[in-house]
């Protein structure tokens, strides 16, 4: 399949997942020709700020060399020489260390505009694939190719159109420059080559602004996925579905007999009688209301009756209560204020049943529990829901 071919199917944009995928891989939007503009821009600036005494210190350095080199004509020393060179090009590197230094900075802020900062040891590795010669003629010959061999014929032009423009503007003062003197002649030939460079930063910020958003459609354009590649990758993040029932069916375990464990030491478990079963607890001055510990339907609620009997858990059935606890209350969750009255009634009758010893009397009656016109409503809509 042909590169053309493979992009044409590349309809999905990039996930997020993708994207971070490519930056680890090197793989960011990069703009050749703003990194360019910023760093010309830095060598503008410098000039503008330290000509003058960029100009001085050139001066001195070029009386220096000339006066040692004179020196050392009329006793030439051969062993001399490496010395003289040396301490000429460490001179020389201070003399321009302000404009190295701004096109370094230049060259390093530059990146942060398209792609931010990103380094990659990947990207660092070597690629044999892209050695192979076949695949590499393949690309020289491509439509990529060949629009990048336009693109940069017409940034070479307008960039040296500019700069033959403003050199043909300034051609006077340049050729004036030869029949100055020499304290004046060096500053202002640095003024004119400041002049230069921002005529060429303004050219490169022209092209720049064309191009980085360009490279950023570009790159997302590269970074685009089939369909496949989406549902697949979408699989490998959530999790296949057979594995993430196995899961949920393992957390519905360990979750139930955590709640299992909770049963013995709950106050009393309200049934359907045999549908539905919640274990609620508790506890004055450490709970601000009764608080459902347990509940589950059918073969849940079969084994919370069977716990409770055997820790002596008092069983209540009272279905309509059973059954809004059920539908309206969450584990660990406090019973809603509209049913504090006929929860209040159960627990009555559970701390009078905790008091009762035999031969004292008959038991405590089981009370009939009634809810509240609201939740009778509710309990009707859900009724008629189940069935």
């Amino acid at each position: 399949m042909s590169e053309e071919q493979d992009q044409q199917d590349r309809t999905e944009q990039p996930t997020p997942k993708r994207v971070r995928e490519a930056r680890e891989k090197g793989q960011v939007p990069r703009s050749r020709d703003l990194q360019g503009a910023i760093v010309v821009g830095a060598a503008a600036l410098a000039f503008s700020m330290f000509g003058s005494s960029l100009a001085e210190e050139t001066l001195q350095w070029l009386h220096g060399s000339l006066n040692e080199a004179v020196s050392m004509g009329a006793q030439l020393d051969a062993q001399k020489l490496p010395g003289f060179f040396t301490r000429g090009l460490i001179t020389a590197l201070l003399v321009i260390s302000p404009v190295l230094l701004a096109t370094v900075v230049g060259a390093i802020l530059g990146p942060m505009l398209v792609g931010g900062w990103n380094i990659s040891l990947k990207a660092m590795a070597p690629d044999f694939k892209r050695m192979d010669p076949v695949k590499g003629i393949g690309r020289i010959f491509s439509l990529n190719s060949l629009a990048e061999l336009g693109r940069s014929l017409l940034k070479f032009f307008l960039i040296a159109g500019i700069a033959l423009i403003a050199l043909w503007q300034m051609a006077p003062d340049l050729l004036a420059l030869a029949r100055t003197i020499e304290g004046t002649g060096l500053p202002r030939a640095f003024f004119s080559v400041s002049w230069i460079f921002i005529v060429l930063t303004l050219a490169l910020l022209l092209v720049g602004a064309i191009d980085a958003p360009y490279q950023i459609w570009q790159n997302l354009r590269k970074l685009r996925m089939t369909r496949q590649e989406v549902q697949d990758e979408l699989k490998e993040t959530e999790g296949r579905p057979e594995v993430k029932s196995k899961l949920r069916s393992l957390q519905q375990s360990i979750a139930r007999g955590r709640m299992m464990e909770a049963v013995p030491d709950a106050d009393v478990v309200v049934v359907n009688p045999t549908h539905f079963a919640v274990a609620i607890s508790y506890k004055p001055g450490r709970m601000n209301a009764p608080v459902v510990v347990a509940k589950g339907m059918d073969e849940v609620a079969a084994k919370i009756r069977e716990i409770a009997a055997e820790h002596k858990v008092p069983i209540l059935s009272a279905p309509p209560l059973a059954r809004v606890l059920y539908r309206s209350v969450d584990l660990e969750q406090e019973v809603p204020a509209g049913l504090y009255t006929a929860v209040a009634q159960v627990l009555t009758w559970v701390y009078q049943l905790k008091r009762w010893r035999p031969g004292t009397g008959r038991p405590p009656v089981p009370p009939t529990v009634d809810l509240p016109a609201d939740w009778q409503r509710k309990d009707a809509e859900w009724q008629k829901r189940w069935q």
